[in-house]
């Protein structure tokens, strides 16, 4: 069995319909450290996504993913 030392969660994508052919969605991202233990905080950092969708022969592609980092404050400091 492996052991992984984080997992990247997704939460639900929210989407809005802007026309027949694009559309606008965001979802959360959770890092967690799986070697912490019960008792520790496991959260690493918390983001969100930002994207835009559009419609291409009948399918929706991802045009533009941004990621958004709200939580902590030393990751948003290193990307200034």
């Amino acid at each position: 069995m492996h052991k992984f030392s984080s997992m990247h969660y997704n939460t639900n994508h929210l989407v809005d319909l802007i026309d027949d052919h694009s559309a606008r969605g965001t979802c959360y991202l959770l890092n967690i450290d799986a070697r912490k233990s019960p008792k520790e905080n496991p959260l690493i950092w918390l983001a969100f996504y930002d994207e835009t969708y559009v419609k291409v022969d009948q399918e929706w592609k991802i045009s533009k993913s941004a990621i958004n980092f709200v939580w902590p404050e030393r990751i948003l400091s290193s990307l200034e």
